[in-house]
């Protein structure tokens, strides 16, 4: 009777490794990187939305930064449509303390120290990471804008748009990007 349980066994236990490492391998690269998407457009999933155009309506793609009141210096690509829809992209923080610009750094930390504050009354995602809008002075009709978590992922965005739209004008296999948190 053992013996015919023994192949049930391994064959179960086989499968619950099988799952567990799928899971494992999943969770070290974080969901993170390039996959074939729908054809003819451009794709990216983050934690704050997704974003998709198609490869022939976009008009310009730009990488740049700035600062804002001179508290906070902004990094940001923005993908521009003809359709008049733009997607921007951007990472924010303060400027640094050696910065003659670094007067608005207190404000800067009140901001976050408050926001994070509201993240753990409420429980929701950090705040920090979430586009905030201050109606009317920020609202930006027909623009998706994501808050990403890292200056690193804006490099990583604008080197897979320009190449799927400028260099491989939509014959790469690669056109969908997706950007999962660190700590997902």
């Amino acid at each position: 009777m053992m013996k015919n349980k023994i192949p049930a066994i391994c064959l179960i236990m086989l499968s619950l490794c099988l799952a567990t490492s799928a899971q494992l391998l999943a969770q070290a690269s974080g969901g993170n990187g390039e996959e074939a998407g729908n054809n003819g457009f451009w794709e990216i999933e983050l934690q704050g939305g997704r974003f998709l155009a198609r490869l022939d309506t976009i008009s310009s793609v730009s990488q740049h930064q700035y600062i804002v009141d001179g508290a906070a210096r902004v990094y940001e690509v923005t993908v521009d449509t003809t359709g008049s829809q733009t997607a921007r992209f951007y990472f924010i923080e303060a400027v640094g303390e050696g910065s003659p610009l670094a007067l608005g750094k207190n404000a800067i930390d009140r901001l976050k120290s408050v926001a994070e504050g509201v993240t753990n009354r409420t429980g929701t995602d950090e705040v920090w990471t979430q586009v905030i809008k201050h109606y009317p002075t920020t609202t930006h009709a027909r623009t998706a804008e994501f808050r990403v978590e890292a200056v690193e992922i804006l490099d990583k965005i604008y080197e897979h748009i320009y190449r799927v739209w400028a260099k491989e004008k939509g014959r790469g296999k690669s056109n969908k990007l997706r950007i999962r948190p660190k700590n997902e």
